[in-house]
């Protein structure tokens, strides 16, 4: 076999390397290109809301700066205050992120318990259910992971906040009308004070469920058993049981 004539080889020249054939293939450009920019800046805004979320979960709302938050979310201080605004308002991109799809389940659950109901009225423990099991549902590890602890705790920490009333005016207002009413309907016989008193028990023993099993399931120092493992089901069944109960006594006599 002849062999290539010299002035036709060139052993200099290098092959093309991955990145010489990658800088070669043409960029994504209009739609294609505007989308894809779009999933990084979802991706990059999600990033900063979960390490927020951790944080504020742990520390409150107070103790948490931007600079915090930046730096448990390996971003800069600029990145934030561009996607969000403010501490604030980052703030409350979390809160809406978990409120608002625990808010409408709230309210299918609701409807479908009114469907499932006598003569349309629907039974007492399923409105009671209706309301607490969404938010529970967040700690569970099957849909949720670890993630879905620091989620609950999240919960329970803003709606104990001195100024939660701003936050429950702007994304309860609808689902707390909704179920008073429902209360109301189910239990005529509770005059409007004690409907509302019970009404926000309820409300106090989820936010205090919503802490997680680390504070339903400490043992007494008296009776240091080993406490089972948290079990989210479980978790409903007993704040359903117990809220159930309190709207169901006697009201009391004046």
């Amino acid at each position: 076999m002849n062999e290539m004539p010299e002035r036709l080889r060139d052993d200099s020249a290098p092959a093309a390397s991955a990145g010489a054939l990658d800088d070669a293939t043409p960029a994504p450009r209009g739609r294609k290109a505007r989308a894809l920019a779009e999933v990084s800046v979802e991706r990059k805004k999600d990033h900063i809301l979960n390490a927020a979320e951790a944080l504020f979960a742990e520390e409150g709302f107070a103790q948490v700066s931007i600079r915090d938050i930046a730096d448990a979310a390996q971003a800069n201080v600029a990145a934030v205050n561009y996607h969000f605004g403010s501490k604030e308002k980052l703030f409350e991109a979390l809160f809406a992120r978990r409120v608002i799809p625990v808010n409408q389940h709230r309210l299918d659950l609701l409807a479908a318990a009114r469907a499932r109901g006598r003569g349309g009225k629907p039974a007492l423990r399923d409105v009671v259910e209706a309301f607490v099991r969404p938010p529970l549902l967040l700690g569970d590890p099957k849909s949720h992971g670890s993630q879905g602890v620091v989620m609950m705790r999240f919960l329970s920490r803003m709606l104990a906040m001195p100024k939660e009333h701003v936050f429950l005016e702007a994304y309860y207002g609808e689902v707390r009308s909704r179920f008073i009413a429902t209360f109301a309907e189910l239990l005529p016989r509770l005059s409007a004070e004690t409907l509302l008193w019970r009404y926000n028990l309820m409300v106090g023993a989820l936010i205090y469920a919503l802490a997680g099993p680390q504070r339903m399931l400490r043992p007494p120092a008296a009776e240091p058993r080993t406490p089972r493992n948290w079990n989210v089901e479980d978790a409903i069944a007993e704040v359903v049981a117990f809220c159930t109960a309190g709207f169901e006594a006697a009201p009391r006599k004046k």
